[in-house]
């Protein structure tokens, strides 16, 4: 038996045959792992108190001869219980666990392990705003992916200029000009802090949430783009 000891947030987890849970979790050192957990969902199990969703887990696998392993200890290492208060954040931590699996493989780097931890406490923590969080954090996995936006020149090769106003293309991957656009220079500008900050340096930047709620939906739809 290959058994090993890492740590993992849950990706999803799927219900299987009466009592299992087909469980994928991110791991820092082994990307992405399927484990299977048996007898996980009956009532005396010993493995269901360490694997809470927006969480990281110790966790203790067993390497499976095909794609699953199997999952023989769990401990919750820290919870980020202050998620599931409030829908909107809920929401949100659900797209950063979705875009996290769509994005990463089993040869995934450390750096995703961090961003998905770095993203959940951001949010948990509360002192920026959903969608600041969300925009920051698409940002943050593009930039992994190597596919942000062009935050420099439209669709068409052209400086962006500071009075125009722009609208966004998810095919193109840049603004170009519209009547109708709804972004300006401050929109973009706040693209840019999305794409360079940290998550320490957003909270002292003044007037995020307003650009980002105008650009959160675009900013996601964008991302599964690129998938």
């Amino acid at each position: 038996m290959s058994r090993y000891q890492t740590q993992g947030v849950i990706l999803k987890r799927v219900d299987y045959g009466e009592a299992d849970r087909i469980i994928t979790f991110f791991t820092p050192d082994r990307g992405k792992v399927a484990a299977i957990a048996k007898g996980v969902r009956k009532p005396k199990s010993k493995l269901a108190g360490g694997i809470e969703l927006f969480s990281v887990c110790d966790i203790g696998g067993i390497k499976g001869k095909r794609d699953i392993d199997t999952l023989v200890s769990t401990r919750l290492k820290s919870h980020f219980e202050d998620i599931v208060k409030d829908y909107d954040r809920l929401q949100v931590a659900y797209s950063i666990l979705q875009l996290t699996d769509a994005y990463t493989d089993d040869e995934a780097g450390v750096e995703y392990f961090d961003l998905l931890v770095e993203g959940l406490r951001v949010l948990n923590e509360g002192k920026l705003s959903d969608h600041v969080v969300a925009c920051w954090y698409y940002m943050q996995l593009m930039k992994l992916h190597g596919a942000i936006p062009n935050l420099l020149q439209d669709v068409h090769g052209n400086d962006l200029e500071e009075a125009a106003t722009y609208a966004f293309s998810v095919e193109d991957g840049g603004f170009f000009i519209s009547k109708s656009g709804v972004f300006g220079a401050e929109d973009i500008k706040a693209w840019r802090v999305f794409a360079g900050a940290d998550s320490s340096q957003l909270k002292r930047v003044r007037g995020l949430s307003t650009y980002a709620e105008k650009a959160s939906e675009t900013l996601k739809r964008f991302t599964q783009f690129q998938i």
